[in-house]
């Protein structure tokens, strides 16, 4: 499996469109974990992490603790409004129960 470091363009790959599906990556990466859709686990150099999506068949790379970082922020800024990622999640998730 082909693995790429341009978190943008392996985002845009994904097409996500759900609060849920922003919140399990979100997750994924932020916990080093499996979650939902997504896998992330460290990388064979130390503080390098590696991202899976099921959908995929290319892996994101973080090279660094501080690129895993960057993406997070990007995450947020990109699909949270500019929200922290779990703020803005509990808003998402309260207003569809309320549909």
């Amino acid at each position: 499996m082909t693995s790429i470091t341009d978190f943008e363009n392996w985002i845009e790959m994904l097409d996500l469109e759900d609060f849920e599906e922003v919140d399990s990556l979100y997750q994924s990466v932020r916990n080093v974990s499996d979650y939902g859709e997504y896998k992330t686990i460290e990388g064979r150099s130390a503080g390098s992490y590696v991202v899976t999506a099921s959908v995929l068949d290319v892996n994101l790379f973080l090279a660094s603790e501080k690129a895993r970082q960057a993406f997070l922020k990007y995450i947020e800024s990109t699909f949270c409004e500019g929200e922290m990622e779990e703020a803005w999640y509990a808003v998402k998730r309260a207003n569809a129960k309320d549909d």
